[in-house]
Formats: structure tokens, sequence, C-alpha cells
């Protein structure tokens, strides 16, 4: 049975962030565990001339790039865990989903809710519309569209 843990530090600076992470990714790659850091662009350079040389034994990934839509998360640490699943190592990984960016675009999205609760996203109402509710990649690879408020069909899986 494949084990899984799963922790959470706050940290507030950059000191405070490499004060936790580089222990742990040095500790996993001592003990021959791959390690996957799914990071912004800044905090994946900062690793980088940290760990130096140990570097080149991690995967690294820009959350901007692979958060662009958080449907994309789940699928990238899966492909990490299937590359190595065979190793019967354990594996290690370090990741920060929420953007500021995200954030603050959230807290505008109440901001707007609170001045004008009449007023919900499409996604709300039932309805597709475009920006960041609709997959416009399947858009453009021709496929079918569905409201947003029924479940992913299971056929063909």
């Amino acid at each position: 049975m494949i084990q899984f843990r799963h922790e959470a530090f706050f940290y507030s600076d950059a000191a405070a962030f490499l004060k936790r992470t580089v222990p742990f990714i040095r500790d996993g790659l001592a003990a021959g565990e791959p390690v996957l850091v799914v990071e912004t662009r800044e905090k994946i350079d900062l690793l980088r001339r940290v760990l130096a040389r140990d570097s080149e034994s991690i995967e690294f990934a820009d959350i901007s790039l692979v958060g662009a839509n958080p449907a994309r998360i789940i699928p990238a640490w899966r492909d990490f865990v299937d590359k190595h699943a065979d190793s019967g190592s354990r594996m290690r990984g370090i990741g920060e989903p929420r953007s500021r960016r995200r954030c603050q675009r959230a807290a505008a999205v109440r901001a707007h809710r609170a001045i004008r609760p009449q007023e919900r996203p499409l996604r709300e109402q039932g309805q597709r519309g475009s920006g960041p509710h609709r997959d416009e990649g399947a858009q453009r690879q021709g496929a079918q569209q569905r409201p947003l408020t029924e479940p992913p069909s299971r056929a063909g899986r």
C-alpha cells in the first residue's frame, strides 16, 4: 500500500523558506529519493543557487506554468509518482500552488460579490463562459464543451 504524508509550513521570507526546504531536499537526495519542486521561478532559481550541484538531481516545475490551469497540478504530481513508482524508494515534493496573484484575484472577487451579490459568476449560474472557468485548450482541440455543472464523463477511462 502506498503511504502518503503531507506537511505544511508557513514562512515569512526567503531565508525561512530555505531553512525548511533545503534540509528536506538534501536529506531526500542523500537517501536516494527523487525530489520534485513545483514553485515560482524565483524560488526555483533561489533553490538552484543554494543547492548548487545538488540541484541537478532535482526535478523542477514552474507553478506559473503548471498551475495556470489548476487541473494540471495533480496530473503533474501523478506523473512524477508514476515515473518513480518502480524505484521502491520514497519520494519527496515541495509545492506552493496558490500564487499571490491568485489570492489577490480571489480577494477582488469577494469584494465584488460583497458590493453586487446579485451578480454571480457564470460558473455558479451553470452557464459556460470565457475566461478561467472554460477549458479553452479543449475548445481549440475541437473537444465538445459541456456546462460546468455536469460531472465529467467516465466513459472511455
